[in-house]
Order: structure tokens, then sequence, then C-alpha cells
């Protein structure tokens, strides 16, 4: 079996891009809802971030950030991720997700907290 260079586009299905986080910018964050990503979503919108969301299931979280000022849709659709600099997806979502699919082929897949 060949060896993959941890920097390589086989290595992890999502770059996990942690560098310029200062800059700002749009992400989008693919379940939204859950407790982690919500708070997550809540801190990038403070520092600046305009923030936007989506999950399959909206909960009482996403009011709690309507009040933030992060804007949450329910469902997945690939059309979410295209002004996005930036996206981050939870496990809970499936890589074969088109709209995972479409942030990676855009490039703009900046984190997951999906093991590689």
């Amino acid at each position: 079996m060949k060896a993959r260079n941890a920097r390589s586009p086989e290595a992890h299905s999502l770059k996990q891009d942690t560098e310029n986080w200062e800059a700002g910018g749009r992400v989008h964050m693919l379940g939204v809802c859950g407790v982690g990503m919500a708070g997550v979503a809540y801190l990038l919108a403070r520092r600046g971030w305009r923030v936007s969301g989506c999950d399959a299931h909206l909960n009482a979280l996403s009011a709690w950030l309507l009040a933030a000022e992060v804007e949450v849709q329910e469902g997945h659709d690939p059309a979410h991720v295209e002004s996005a600099d930036r996206v981050i997806v939870t496990p809970a979502v499936s890589a074969s997700e088109p709209e995972v699919r479409a942030a990676r082929a855009n490039r703009v897949c900046a984190a997951s907290a999906r093991p590689p």
C-alpha cells in the first residue's frame, strides 16, 4: 500500500485549515445546531466572521444563533457554500452529502471534526 503524504488530497477528505482565522470573512457550518458547532458559530460571529449554518433538523439552538446574528437554514443545499470563504463540517454530516462535496470542489472546506 502506498504511503500518503499528510498534505496530499488523499490524506484527508477535507482540508484542515488552522491558519489565518483572525482575518474574518464568511464561514458556513454544516450541523450548526449541535451543541459544539453552535458554540463555535457563536464565537466566530463574536470575532467578526459572517456566520451561516444549516442543519437537517432545527432545534432551540437555532433561535439562540439567530439572536447572535448567525444565519440558520434547515436542510442541506450545495448553494449554501457558494460564497463561503471557509466551511466547517460536523461528523454528523456524511462526507457524501452534496453540500460537503460542493465545498470540497470549491476548495473552501476549512475544518472537519471527522477523523482522517
